[in-house]
């Protein structure tokens, strides 16, 4: 993560001499890499000028992404989502970047060699918050996509920082905005107006914007002013859609920034094809009890079960949810999206009247029988991680109607190795024997079943691609300092939902050697145990039984208890930074 001022280490094994560093040097480019998270500058042979002042320019820029992104958004700076930046040098002062999110992440400058500090600083960091918001919002690439003007209209608001001196648009909205421009060609047929027909360019982009945009116009140099009027109408096109966003009346505020920018993000791209209307309001987002999202009651209890887990951590105290308390739900496209992101600790009432809440605006008198029965014998207490796989075994086993829907990615159990590679591969066949059983017995519901992954070792689990779904790391012995270390250190970069450890968690010793940690990404994490079964199911109608035994003590332990735990039909799950 990037944080604080950046201290620069500037390389040059080939072209070193003795004496201090000269202020300019000949070469082709440079490369900045990081080295332990320091970057470090790397010249690149060639004859052309670099003044010092330009790397540091470009690293300054790379600096100053993440404050900015996370001012914008009130959300904690997300992970560094880049390895390297390569920058050519060429003739003139003309700039040009792209990034991309393949691999560990790169971008791509070329900067002329009377670059001025201030465009090369703005390059930098231009590229450099395309490729976070890509890597920490669930838009992704599209996010990064040169073809959808949303996603440059966003980065050109968050680079403002909502300078207050920016043009703002006031009602009557202007033309720009009613409706708004489709790409970017839209904006600068429009730009052309400025000068040779103001009468109208007035009347769309509005009276404060198209005073700063004949004020740029007095400039002499025709492509740096058209380029300059595009920048400064871009910004306030972006900086209009993200003080929207934070102005939504929605009780969870600064929270559902990034959620509502991904919303409008996917509805400009079918508006941009002149297949939907433009972006606007919260209308796609739900409150978990409304019925708005599905009538489905395996899928609303599906949705409920990995929501209410989010806050697993809390205490229970009440009798009902209120509707501020309720998290929210996504519904785009007829996808069904859960954005896992966390919520102010704070009391909440038991999971049963969240699970009693979704279905009680549908006509779904069976499914709430089986939650009741699922609530018995004090179960009703439960934490929504041990209530569900109860609840879900019985729906499972009355054979309940459910779509029949392909899931966009399965939930992932990790083993991890720790050194003990025996050990760790009879817990990848006990876990894998649990699933395949699972499998068996479900039928339909089999695609859901979450997948096993064979053992590896901490370190080749952190430099691996980011997985489309959480992640269950799965230890074959209990806890030491070392394996919660490099658990807690992944679930602060990567969405995982737990570590579960062998037998027992060893009194909390090695609880007493960490350091201080970022918390982790995905809400539902937990450190937790997992035990050996006596058995596993054969027939459809034996499940419940297993689980009500395997969560008698209100506790997840077996590894078919803990997979279905993980099992969410018909939804798909969003992981956000957390908010500040």
């Amino acid at each position: 993560m990037l944080r604080g001022p950046f201290q620069m280490r500037l390389e040059e094994p080939s072209l070193r001499s003795a004496g201090p560093p000269a202020a300019e040097v000949r070469c082709g480019g440079f490369r900045v890499v990081f080295d332990e998270g320091e970057p470090s500058v790397r010249l690149v042979p060639g004859e052309r000028r670099l003044s010092q002042a330009i790397t540091a320019a470009v690293v300054q820029g790379l600096s100053d992404a993440p404050a900015l992104l996370a001012e914008a958004l009130r959300v904690h700076a997300p992970a560094r989502p880049y390895d390297v930046v390569e920058v050519t040098l060429a003739p003139g002062e003309l700039t040009h970047g792209e990034a991309s999110s393949l691999g560990t992440g790169c971008i791509r400058l070329s900067l002329g060699e009377q670059t001025p500090v201030e465009h090369a600083v703005s390059i930098a960091r231009h590229e450099a918050l395309h490729l976070l918001l890509a890597s920490s919002l669930r838009g992704g690439e599209r996010w990064n996509d040169p073809e959808l003007a949303f996603a440059d209209w966003i980065v050109r608001g968050i680079e403002s920082g909502r300078d207050s001196r920016l043009p703002r648009f006031h009602a009557p909205l202007p033309q720009l905005l009613e409706p708004v421009a489709r790409s970017r060609l839209d904006v600068q047929q429009q730009l052309a107006a400025v000068a040779s027909a103001p009468g109208a360019a007035r009347k769309y982009f509005g009276e404060p914007l198209f005073a700063e945009l004949q004020r740029l116009d007095s400039q002499s140099d025709r492509a740096a002013v058209e380029q300059r009027q595009l920048w400064v109408v871009e910004a306030a096109l972006g900086t209009h859609y993200l003080e929207t966003a934070g102005r939504l009346h929605l009780e969870d505020g600064d929270g559902l920034i990034p959620i509502v920018l991904d919303d409008w993000l996917a509805d400009y791209e079918e508006y941009s094809r002149a297949v939907a209307n433009p972006p606007s309001g919260a209308g796609n987002l739900w409150r978990l009890s409304e019925s708005g999202w599905s009538r489905d009651p395996v899928v609303r209890l599906s949705v409920a079960a990995q929501a209410l887990q989010a806050d697993d951590h809390c205490h229970f105290r009440g009798d009902r949810f209120t509707h501020a308390a309720e998290p929210v739900i996504w519904k785009n496209r007829g996808r069904i999206r859960l954005p896992l992101r966390a919520r102010e600790a704070r009391p909440r009432p038991p999971p049963i009247h969240g699970f009693r809440a979704v279905l009680r605006e549908v006509e779904a008198p069976q499914a709430m029988a089986l939650v009741e029965q699922a609530a018995r014998a004090g179960a009703h207490l439960f934490e929504a991680r041990v209530l569900w796989p109860r609840i879900l075994s019985r729906l499972l086993a009355a054979n309940l109607p459910a779509p029949a829907t392909q899931p966009m990615a399965v939930p992932l159990v990790q083993l991890v190795d720790s050194g003990h590679g025996s050990a760790a591969q009879r817990a990848f066949e006990e876990w894998k024997a649990a699933a395949a059983a699972l499998r068996a017995v479900v039928g339909a519901h089999a695609v859901h079943v979450p997948r096993i992954a064979e053992p590896q070792d901490a370190a080749t689990l952190a430099d691996m691609p980011r997985a489309p779904a959480s992640v269950q790391l799965v230890h074959a012995s209990p806890p030491s300092a070392a394996d919660l270390l490099a658990a807690r250190q992944l679930a602060a970069r990567r969405p995982v939902r737990g570590a579960l450890f062998r037998d027992h968690l060893d009194g909390g010793r090695a609880y007493e050697r960490l350091p201080d940690l970022d918390a982790p990404l995905d809400p539902r994490y937990r450190d937790d145990v997992w035990l050996s079964a006596s058995r596993l199911p054969e027939r459809l109608e034996d499940l419940p039984g297993l689980v009500d035994e395997a969560t008698k003590d209100g506790r997840l332990t077996t590894p078919v208890s803990h997979l279905l735990a993980m099992i969410a039909i018909g939804l798909e799950e969003c992981h956000y930074p957390r908010p500040r």
